[in-house]
């Protein structure tokens, strides 16, 4: 069992408009939610975007993931995904980092050859326009806060992830990663493909889900020393990328996709196994241990940094 983390604006959120509080055990803002796994998983992919850049050909191509956060259509990705947003000529003013960089909803930094896609490759898929919010300065990246605030431009979310609804977990805690993984060719790396659960990507934009469970980091983890706020999942990597959204089995908020640590070449350790038994060679993808930000520290630097914006999240409707 978690337990609620009360930072200022939780705070606000669990004591201020009973228009914010959710029915159920989950955390999602959604009119269909009733609390069970299948209903859960479809809000969390209601609540999933796919961001797509465009490069020198013209074309836009898929390549990580985000989620909303408010019923206005607040995005919080990676900052390594989401600075995309100034395109491939940004201005003076984008590029300076040594200031938080924080403007009103409808009166952002439009974002140039980034978009994102919603419901990808349905009869419901949406292409949102994007404006950036919130970006942390450089002091606060160096500390690992990897992490931005976007919004979609005249578009409301069919479900969000209620921040207030973060908690913080032991190591043991049965998750789900959900996403929209970019073109893959993993093959006997992903568990997941090779016993015929989802096959190598062909068309980008399928929803996907992992589960697995937190774990604590070993000590010949290859980003032992990272100094971002992560914790370690041993679930299949493959359907998931950079911003993937990852909650617990209730339904809470617990963190994202930061990046995953390939373990190739240490076949004596333990959680590089292939089907239980240990793995070592040089075209396996060991164990597929995924570093997630913790969402308890990221929602901290958000509340630290941006107060306006976080008002503005709580006070949507």
């Amino acid at each position: 069992m978690g337990f609620l983390h009360y930072s200022a604006f939780a705070l606000l959120c669990l004591l201020g408009s009973t228009s914010l509080a959710i029915s159920g055990e989950g955390f999602f803002e959604t009119r269909h939610f009733s609390g069970d796994t299948s209903d859960l998983l479809e809000s969390a992919r209601g609540a999933a975007v796919l961001f797509e850049s465009r490069g020198e050909t013209g074309n836009y191509v898929p390549f990580a993931n985000g989620f909303f956060i408010s019923a206005d259509g607040h995005i919080l990705t990676n900052h390594h995904v989401g600075t995309n947003c100034g395109g491939r000529s940004p201005s003076r003013e984008y590029q300076d980092r040594t200031r938080p960089l924080e403007y009103p909803v409808n009166r952002g930094y439009l974002c140039a050859d980034f978009r994102a896609r919603v419901f990808p490759n349905t009869r419901d898929e949406v292409v949102l326009r994007l404006e950036m919010l919130a970006r942390p300065d450089q002091g606060t990246l160096d500390r690992g806060g990897d992490f931005i605030i976007l919004h979609a431009i005249g578009y409301r979310p069919a479900a969000y992830v209620n921040i207030a609804r973060t908690r913080d977990y032991p190591t043991g805690t049965p998750y789900f990663m959900v996403g929209y993984p970019p073109e893959t060719n993993r093959g006997n790396s992903s568990e997941l493909i090779r016993h015929g659960e989802y096959s190598d990507i062909k068309t980008r934009g399928e929803f996907r889900v992992a589960d697995g469970e937190t774990v604590a980091r070993p000590d010949d983890y290859l980003n032992a020393d990272n100094p971002v706020p992560y914790f370690v999942g041993n679930g299949d990597g493959a359907p998931g990328t950079s911003g993937s959204l990852v909650i617990s089995h209730a339904g809470n908020f617990l963190g994202f996709v930061q990046g995953y640590a390939d373990r190739r070449g240490i076949p004596g350790s333990a959680l590089c196994l292939r089907d239980g038994k240990p793995a070592g060679s040089t075209d396996y993808y060991c164990g597929g241990l995924g570093n997630y930000l913790r969402a308890t520290w990221i929602l901290d630097r958000m509340d630290e940094l941006f107060p306006k914006t976080v008002n503005a999240i709580l006070l949507s409707r």
